[in-house]
């Protein structure tokens, strides 16, 4: 038999509040910033592969990442930022 979510037709969109998207989009921009971490090729596809297919499944668009230079660190964030830095931490 074969799996009702294979047809992307078939696969359900969940409607969300606004809070609670808000929440799973900072959840998603989570994933995709650890996925930016791993030192596995395949580890780093597989959490990309999970953060969007949650966002396929409650209508959130697919998010990109940049890198950011603080001093001599690199940030990986996704393009709009999540968490934004306090004006006193940028130097």
């Amino acid at each position: 038999m074969e799996d009702e979510n294979e047809d992307p037709k078939n696969i359900p969109i969940y409607e969300l509040d606004a809070d609670t998207k808000n929440l799973v989009e900072v959840a998603l921009n989570c994933i995709i910033s650890l996925s930016e971490a791993q030192l596995e090729p395949d580890s780093k596809e597989n959490l990309l592969i999970i953060a969007d297919e949650i966002a396929l499944r409650f209508g959130i668009p697919k998010m990109e990442i940049e890198e950011q230079l603080h001093g001599d660190e690199v940030i990986y964030r996704p393009r709009g930022g999540v968490f934004p830095d306090p004006e006193s931490d940028v130097e």
